[in-house]
């Protein structure tokens, strides 16, 4: 009997089963691995930056914070990049650890890492969507409500202990739903690895006992033996394979649940702040509107703006070159202003917005008030909502994205084990999560941070500054 004929079958065998083990990235998706690595480590240098820029400027140093009413809200300027730069360490040994496995295959530890991603990615997620939810105006304060002073927020709907806990539960249920799966997945990876070193291990002796071409009676019993266990191993990597794909399957459709969740309250409560902010804006509009505008830009584009200091609030340098590109006079400035994103401190929505001067009980209240205090009042209210806008759209873009690759796995798109294999299902979900962070939500809001941190705080109006200007715009 010819030796080659006898190892071209297990040999041939060897080859596929090989191919179903081992990820097959082509150079396209190796390349875009390291191309996300560089960008994970640059937004992570963001954040580190605005963090620590953050706290050498003597601004608030606390992470979460319970206010007079007894709500629990978390410091956004401090908390978003502490957890930016866990997720950054977490994800680059993800990274470097995908691209190591890929000559061979993915390992457990490279799993408990992508894990650990998703744990913080939803972490990042849910602090900024509580801030939104605690910017929330008081539910006294409606559009048509009457509004009444108050010291603090009142959201006598909702209990503080409540809140609180609904809050930081948040925190825990996508790792309590999504662990065990996790856990499963982990275990069955680590097993696979297992099954597959015991899998070499008789096929190598299966091709040495053939080589030997000794057709002995006892060398036939030892081929049996061995190809019981090779079949034996097959099975059982077969099996771990279709569980470790329904556990990842099921993960997929709970990420399904938390992520819509997520979703349908960053929609919420943007469409409350929103709803609050721009009932004021309109109202300030139809104000504007009646104490001619015209002769108001052109009073406030002939002040002597050099006298002001570079963060005044609310026209700081940035808006007043904006204002003279667009020629402020033009009322295409006022229509363009709301959806400029404010690159700046001191446009963060919070809950002590709503007992600002900014708002007023009804129109005639507003029309009191001069033509520079309406406007500032105006282009102060604009950049709340801007804000708010572009981060709570990016949020929710974020999310779909999430959405649509999580409903991908869940319907099999990829068909696998049929038209793709396991491993790189592992490798089409890394890199779909990192391209979502790192040329998304990650990058931006890491580049946003990091202006926002260096820019200056915004200084209050100085209202003797202010008389004095208009007056001189009188005699002119």
């Amino acid at each position: 009997m010819d030796v080659h004929a006898a190892q071209a079958p297990w040999e041939t065998l060897h080859q596929f089963v090989s191919q179903q083990i081992h990820p097959s990235p082509n150079s396209t998706m190796r390349i875009l691995l390291v191309v996300m690595t560089a960008i994970s480590a640059l937004i992570g240098l963001l954040y580190l930056t605005s963090g620590i820029r953050h706290l050498t400027q003597g601004r608030s140093s606390w992470l979460y914070e319970r206010d007079s009413e007894g709500y629990i809200h978390p410091n956004t300027n401090l908390i978003m990049p502490i957890w930016a730069c866990v997720y950054t360490i977490s994800n680059l040994l993800a990274l470097i650890s995908l691209q190591i496995d890929l000559s061979t295959f993915i390992k457990w530890h490279t799993i408990v890492l992508h894990f650990a991603t998703i744990f913080i990615i939803f972490s990042f997620g849910w602090t900024k969507i509580w801030c939104f939810s605690y910017a929330m105006p008081p539910s006294i304060f409606r559009p048509g409500a009457h509004h009444e002073p108050s010291n603090g927020p009142t959201r006598g709907r909702v209990h503080p202990t409540f809140y609180n806990m609904c809050s930081m539960a948040m925190y825990f249920i996508p790792f309590a739903l999504i662990a065990p799966f996790a856990i499963s997945i982990v275990q069955n990876i680590h097993e696979i690895e297992r099954s597959w070193e015991k899998y070499n291990i008789a096929h190598g002796l299966m091709i040495r006992t053939i080589s030997q071409s000794n057709n002995s009676t006892n060398l036939l019993q030892i081929q049996k033996t061995i190809e019981k266990e090779i079949w034996k191993q097959l099975n059982h990597l077969q099996e771990l394979r279709d569980d470790t794909l329904l556990h990842i399957r099921y993960t997929s459709g709970i990420c399904i649940v938390i992520e819509t969740l997520f979703a349908i309250i960053a929609f919420i409560s943007t469409w409350i702040i929103m709803r609050a902010l721009w009932s004021q804006v309109r109202t300030l509009r139809e104000c504007v509107t009646l104490s001619t505008p015209d002769e108001h830009y052109n009073k406030i584009s002939k002040m002597n703006l050099n006298e002001y200091p570079p963060s005044i609030h609310p026209f700081n340098e940035r808006h007043l070159s904006l204002s003279k590109s667009l020629k402020i006079d033009s009322p295409k400035f006022k229509k363009f202003l709301p959806w400029v994103p404010p690159l700046c401190s001191g446009t963060e929505v919070t809950n002590s917005i709503w007992n600002s001067n900014l708002f007023e009980e009804n129109k005639e209240d507003y029309q009191k008030l001069d033509e520079f205090t309406i406007h500032s009042k105006y282009i102060s209210l604009s950049r709340y909502a801007s804000n708010i806008l572009w981060q709570s759209s990016l949020i929710v873009l974020v999310e779909i994205s999430y959405l649509i690759l999580n409903i991908c796995v869940v319907l099999n798109v990829w068909h696998v084990p049929r038209q793709h294999h396991l491993s790189d299902l592992s490798v089409i979900l890394m890199v779909w999560s990192n391209g979502v962070w790192n040329c998304g939500l990650g990058l931006i809001l890491g580049i946003f941070s990091c202006i926002v941190a260096f820019s200056p705080l915004p200084e209050p109006l100085d209202n003797s500054l202010i008389l004095k200007n208009l007056s001189n715009v009188k005699d002119v």
